[in-house]
C-alpha cells in the first residue's frame, strides 16, 4: 500500500476516526462486530490499522522516540489504548460474532498493529506501567471464565494476552492449558 508512505496522510486518517469514536471504543466495537455496519469510520479505522502497521514496521527507533514521527509518543499510546480497548470489547462483548469470517478480519487487521505497538512497547517504553490493561478487564472475571471454559476468556488471552498480569497468569495456566480454541 503506498498510501502508508505519507505520514500526513495517517494523521489526518487518525484524527477523523479518534474524532468521532475517541468517547467510546466501545461504540466503533460494537460496529465493527455487526457484519453489515453502516458505520463509515469502521473501514476507515481498517485502512488506517492495515497502512499504519505497515509503516510502524519500518520506523526506526529515532523516528519514533526522538522525532517522534508520525505520532507523538502520547498520540502512539492513545492509538494503542484505542485498539487495545476496541478489540477487549469486540472479543468480550461480541464474542459470538467473531465466528463471522468478515468480523474476524476486521479483528485481525487491528490486531496486526496492535502486536507491533505493544512489542515496539516492550522493547523501549512510551507507556506507563500497566498501561495495556485494557480499563474494562477484570482479571478476576477472565480467570473465572477460563476455569469455566469459556471460549471468550480463551480468545482473550490469546488475542491480547497482556490483559492478564503475570502473577494472575501463573494461577490460571492449568485451565488455561486445557481449553481448546473454539474458532
Amino acid at each position: 500500500m503506498s498510501l502508508c508512505c505519507f505520514p500526513d496522510f495517517l494523521s489526518s486518517l487518525w484524527k477523523l476516526v479518534y474524532t468521532e469514536h475517541s468517547q467510546s471504543s466501545r461504540t466503533l466495537a460494537r460496529n465493527m462486530a455487526t457484519e453489515q455496519t453502516t458505520d463509515p469510520f469502521v473501514p476507515l479505522l481498517l485502512l488506517f490499522c492495515s497502512c499504519f502497521g505497515q509503516y510502524f514496521v519500518v520506523l526506526s527507533d529515532s523516528e519514533i522516540y526522538e522525532q517522534e514521527q508520525p505520532f507523538s509518543l502520547k498520540q502512539l499510546g492513545t492509538i494503542g489504548d484505542f485498539v487495545n480497548s476496541m478489540l477487549f470489547n469486540i472479543i468480550w462483548n461480541h464474542y459470538d460474532e467473531l465466528k463471522n469470517a468478515t468480523v474476524l478480519e476486521r479483528v485481525s487487521t487491528c490486531h496486526g498493529l496492535l502486536i507491533l505497538l505493544h512489542e515496539r512497547d516492550e522493547r523501549k517504553r512510551y507507556t506507563a506501567t500497566k498501561f495495556w490493561t485494557p480499563k474494562d478487564a477484570s482479571p478476576a472475571a477472565i480467570i473465572a471464565e477460563l476455569k469455566a471454559g469459556k471460549g471468550r476468556a480463551h480468545k482473550i488471552t490469546d488475542f491480547i494476552p497482556w490483559v492478564l498480569p503475570n502473577k494472575k497468569k501463573e494461577k490460571s495456566t492449568d485451565c488455561h492449558s486445557a481449553l481448546i480454541p473454539l474458532l
